[in-house]
């Protein structure tokens, strides 16, 4: 009886345990990195990466901080098991360059030193 009892219990515990599913598709992406060059004279004041079928740039990768003239950043992107990319940098000058990059083939982009040629 006391046998029994301890199966009925053991069962109640397993069937009570959350459902994880072991789909690799489901799980979160582990963070990636991009390495950032600026080959520029000027610095890099804002900085925005989106997922190329994105029509929108989001937030403002470096935050508060500047990406200087011949400086280098590491940028984490969000949880991405993406491989094409859009990168815009906004200089000091409020001139831009835009590009675009493949994560899974390269994990860094430089910016040369043109001055912003949008």
């Amino acid at each position: 009886m006391f046998q029994n009892q301890l199966h009925k219990l053991m069962m109640a515990a397993v069937l009570s345990l959350p459902i994880v599913s072991l789909n690799p598709q489901s799980t979160l992406a582990a963070p990636r990195y991009l390495e950032v060059y600026n080959n520029n004279d000027l610095d890099v004041v804002e900085l925005y990466v989106s997922p190329t079928p994105s029509r929108k740039w989001g937030r403002d990768v470096l935050g508060a901080n500047i990406l200087p003239s011949e400086g280098y950043e590491r940028v984490r992107l969000i949880n991405s098991s993406q491989c094409d990319y859009h990168i815009r940098a906004i200089y000091e000058d409020r001139s831009s360059d835009t590009g675009q990059f493949n994560l899974c083939e390269d994990t860094s982009i430089e910016f040369f030193g043109y001055g912003g040629d949008d």
